[in-house]
């Protein structure tokens, strides 16, 4: 029976199960998530106003971002010992949605079964390229007030460009498509000023490139949906700009209002973004397997690419110069380099140019990639892949431990919670909790932001360790 299976086959379930591992541990470790800071004070304004009021609450109060402050409900209907399970089910969702665009997009001859299992390799690929350059994946993926605002956005952007690839297929209803483009936009565009900007630059560099084409008409449904993004992403974009609570929120950052300081911040910001996704060496092995992946999916398409060799070294140049342009709003709105937490919009808008380029570049090649030469290719990339999985669970088994005793922590602090209000107490002493996100928790002073968020939920006043000199 295994006469009858290809090589690559063989070589693509050994790279499936590879990656279902890495993310198995991934959606593992994510269970023992509970809330950090800010997810208290959303926690207890969502279940205290309800959704409509908590949105409006927030958008006078602190900022326009709509959709981010939305999704806040999840932290009501799961809980503090179910929403680590938001983590696990956004991989999945993810995975699901990069399958389906490559199953589409797949120009192969090749039968359904082959098809199928190639979609589902780059699907898991893809989100494995997104979740290894991470710096902190833990403060990025796990804690939930970073998700919802950074990667959330990334993953229905993904689905956005899903449904783009569909709408190719079909024809007429033109004010249908542009409206459902225009819902699509605002609601993705709701989640930070950052991404939305980045969102907005795409969705109009799209546009040319398909006026360039002239493949399809402007009232084609692929047309309208695009265009509608750009209307819908404009609109979220205004409504962050001209948020009540935007301006509140400014003024707690001294940002600098030349031109010259806003460049200098970025230019800085762009080598730490890349200095820190590139410094670890099995991060780069992981980036050499998504290349070498994605020009061996392109050569094998039936496809010809219509973009020439000199397009898609502007395509890959254009994805520099993103990272650049994801550190400008931080820069102005913060006086500051965009947060690591942040990265998923450089790493999305700047470095997955990169395999869009090296897919487009495996047509132009596919005469001189024997199969000879393919097999070879597959099996480096493989092993290149092989080796940035083995050093990257390392990494994820070393955040275990830290995760596991906040995870206890908390579950014990809402015990002690519990008991201290069943015996009339108004004030409960606590000690570090030491969360593993990089940010504040409860101390001394009742008035600190997080020690109020905390004792706004819990019911209780909480007062934390001392704040020392050192703090």
């Amino acid at each position: 029976m295994l006469k009858n299976v290809s090589s690559k086959v063989i070589l693509q379930f050994i790279g499936i199960a590879a990656l279902a591992f890495y993310f198995g541990l991934s959606a593992y470790l994510a269970t023992y998530s509970r809330f950090i800071a800010d997810d208290y004070c959303s926690a207890y304004d969502a279940s205290r106003l309800g959704l409509a009021r908590f949105v409006w609450y927030w958008f006078i109060t602190w900022g326009g971002r709509l959709s981010a402050v939305a999704s806040d409900i999840a932290l009501v209907w799961l809980g503090q010992t179910k929403i680590g399970l938001a983590p696990g089910i956004a991989i999945a969702l993810w995975v699901a949605i990069n399958t389906l665009g490559i199953y589409w997009m797949d120009g192969s001859a090749e039968k359904k079964a082959t098809r199928s299992v190639n979609a589902l390799f780059f699907g898991l690929l893809l989100v494995y390229f997104f979740f290894q350059t991470l710096p902190n994946i833990p403060q990025t993926f796990f804690w939930y007030s970073a998700f919802r605002t950074h990667s959330l956005a990334v993953i229905l952007f993904n689905l956005f460009w899903v449904v783009y690839l569909r709408s190719t297929k079909f024809n007429g209803k033109p004010a249908l498509w542009l409206m459902g483009g225009f819902f699509y936009g605002w609601i993705n565009g709701g989640f930070s000023e950052a991404f939305t900007a980045m969102q907005i630059g795409t969705l109009l560099l799209s546009l040319l490139a398909l006026g360039w084409n002239r493949r399809n008409g402007w009232d084609s449904p692929s047309v309208m949906w695009v265009l509608g993004g750009v209307f819908g992403a404009i609109l979220a974009m205004a409504i962050m700009f001209l948020s009540p609570g935007t301006q509140n929120r400014q003024e707690f950052f001294d940002a600098p209002r030349t031109l010259q300081g806003i460049v200098t911040i970025s230019w800085e910001g762009f080598l730490v973004f890349f200095r820190s996704v590139f410094k670890d060496p099995f991060r780069g092995f992981g980036v050499a397997a998504s290349l070498l992946f994605a020009f061996i999916l392109g050569a094998g398409s039936e496809a010809k690419s219509k973009l020439p060799v000199w397009g898609i070294a502007v395509l890959g140049l254009g994805g520099v110069c993103a990272v650049f342009a994801s550190m400008v709003p931080a820069a102005y709105g913060m006086g500051d380099f965009l947060p690591r937490r942040a990265f998923p919009i450089p790493i999305f808008f700047g470095l997955f140019p990169a395999i869009i380029a090296a897919y487009l570049l495996g047509p132009h090649l596919t005469q001189r990639f024997t199969a000879n030469r393919k097999a070879m290719v597959t099996s480096i990339a493989l092993g290149f892949l092989l080796v940035s999985l083995a050093g990257n669970v390392n990494t994820l088994f070393s955040y275990q431990m830290a995760m596991k005793k906040y995870a206890e922590n908390i579950d014990s602090l809402q015990v002690q919670v519990q008991a201290a209000i069943a015996e009339g107490e108004t004030e409960l002493q606590i000690g570090s909790l030491g969360n593993w996100a990089g940010v504040y928790d409860p101390n001394d002073n009742p008035k600190y932001w997080v020690t109020a968020c905390f004792s706004k939920y819990y019911g209780i006043q909480i007062l934390g360790p001392k704040i020392t000199q050192n703090d």
